[in-house]
């Protein structure tokens, strides 16, 4: 088994905090396409648990600027496993804000806020249709969309951009009697090092439509429907199903299940979620450890 315990953001916050082993800021785990494989398992999940508003993970209900909230940024989750000091997060804590509910739309916007030496810009919108009403659901058939636009970068100018590539991002749909559908046209994670080179760019879509049995965090399960994973360097995708992926109560990922697939190379690959923030990938054979940038304990 290789061990592949660091995601990008966790690769970032180690090297600000000097126990990094001196490579590029933004860059020492870039080059792990295998890494960044199953980060994109990472991503649905908590994209999924961050369409929910309320302390128990649930869904489709106003979303407010709480304490639950605040930790909800790509990032964040990292600073707090790493214990980074709480003067070293505080300027992307308060330099950052969500708008109040308008037009069925809250944004959150990035304004240049910085940790160490990482600078933030940019946004994270959720709008609400089908029927809602000042950011609260209708019951069946009402929707939220999620769509990211950030952008992480360095004082060397490495950047990492996450946006959608469709023309919504990730949206969930309420099917009624607490069971949800999950589709995405596009999110695309961009990794450019400071000579301006893309060492890293891969993105996430559903083929197929995936379902949600649960509309709180705990006892939530993912399944069925199919992600297309594309490694837009190399050209290969791989189609990826859940079964039985299912959130406890501490956790905004999921903390059981596994996912199965098939990529266009003819290799394949299997995970098992082991825990908070913590998937056992086999692909091609090989068996890797990954901690999930986006998920944490809660």
């Amino acid at each position: 088994m290789k061990n592949r315990p660091l995601g990008l953001c966790a690769v970032f916050l180690l090297t600000l905090t000097a126990l990094g082993c001196g490579s590029e800021l933004l860059g020492l785990s870039a080059s792990d396409s295998t890494d960044e494989l199953g980060q994109q398992l990472g991503d649905i999940m908590a994209s999924i648990d961050e369409m929910g508003g309320s302390s128990s993970g649930s869904y489709p209900l106003l979303m407010r600027p709480h304490a639950r909230l605040e930790r909800e940024f790509d990032f964040r989750s990292s600073l707090d496993q790493l214990l980074i000091s709480s003067s070293q997060a505080a300027t992307c804590q308060v330099g950052s804000s969500y708008s109040g509910c308008s037009g069925n739309t809250i944004t959150r916007t990035f304004n240049g806020c910085t940790y160490g030496s990482i600078r933030a810009s940019g946004t994270v919108t959720l709008t609400w249709g089908g029927g809602a009403a000042l950011c609260i659901g209708a019951g069946a058939g009402s929707t939220i969309t999620r769509s990211p636009n950030f952008t992480l970068a360095n004082r060397r100018g490495a950047t990492l951009s996450i946006q959608k590539s469709g023309s919504y991002g990730q949206r969930i749909t309420d099917l009624g009697s607490s069971n949800y559908r999950f589709e995405s046209d596009g999110i695309r994670r961009t990794y450019t090092n400071s000579s301006n080179n893309t060492t890293l760019d891969f993105s996430t879509e559903t083929t197929a439509a995936m379902n949600i049995s649960g509309g709180a965090r705990s006892g939530r399960v993912l399944g069925g429907g199919t992600i297309k994973v594309t490694n837009h360097l190399s050209g290969v995708f791989c189609s990826i199903s859940p079964t039985s992926v299912t959130w406890g109560n501490n956790c905004n990922c999921a903390t059981s299940g596994s996912f199965s697939g098939n990529c266009s190379d003819g290799k394949t690959l299997s995970a098992n979620v082991i825990g908070c923030g913590s998937l056992r990938l086999t692909f091609d054979n090989e068996t890797y450890d990954v901690d999930l940038d986006r998920c944490f304990g809660i």
